[in-house]
């Protein structure tokens, strides 16, 4: 086993704590936070597809794309349920056309689910950091909350911030990279920002948890 494996098995178990704290008080939580639930029991379950699929060498290149709208999909009803303003809430909803849009012609233009899937994963990138943009813009206009760091969803915010704009980052390199060792090396930072992703989570869920409690 390489450590690149283990560091991946790593990002994946990184997943189970904030997931159990969730379940654990699943009755406390918001709707929000129910949401985040969701996101987090689905992409556990499509991580273990991956590794038996890893496994088994083969491709797991629909899997990867099927998660890929559920995480934009889910994610949007979180921001959606997340924002007060009406506004806000439509403009939620209405990314829901571009994301569904990216994943059909995505896969209309590819013509094999084996293929990766490029408009449907920049295009989920791209809402994904709209919103937490969106997100942040609002809360700092309004001056909603004075302490930012005591407040749940600044950072379940900056995790999401941060995990999607590096994907963007980690997709246009991916394709200018030679070398299975640089991929490598690619690969292994996209893994340690995704257990740092899952710890903001987990420090967000921890705030909200200790204010109710």
């Amino acid at each position: 086993m390489t450590y690149i494996q283990i560091i991946s098995y790593c990002s994946t178990a990184s997943t189970l704590i904030p997931l159990g704290v969730l379940l654990f008080y699943f009755k406390e939580l918001n709707k929000p936070l129910k949401i985040l639930t969701t996101l987090l029991l689905v992409s556990l379950i499509c991580d273990i597809i991956n590794l038996v699929i890893a496994i088994k060498h083969l491709n797991n290149t629909p899997i990867f794309t099927l998660y890929t709208y559920l995480e934009g999909l889910i994610l949007i009803f979180f921001y959606y349920n997340v924002f007060e303003k009406q506004i806000l809430k439509k403009i939620s909803l209405i990314l829901l056309i571009p994301l569904t849009f990216a994943l059909l012609i995505g896969t209309l233009y590819t013509k094999n689910i084996f293929i990766v899937n490029t408009i449907n994963n920049v295009t989920e990138i791209i809402i994904l950091i709209a919103l937490s943009l969106l997100f942040f813009y609002n809360l700092l206009k309004d001056l909603i909350i004075l302490n930012l760091y005591s407040y749940y969803l600044f950072w379940i915010n900056s995790g999401i911030l941060i995990i999607s704009s590096l994907s963007l980052f980690f997709f246009l390199f991916e394709q200018k990279i030679e070398g299975n060792l640089s991929l490598a090396y690619l690969w292994l930072i996209f893994y340690f920002v995704n257990i740092i992703f899952r710890l903001l989570l987990l420090i967000g869920i921890c705030k909200y948890i200790k204010q109710k409690t």
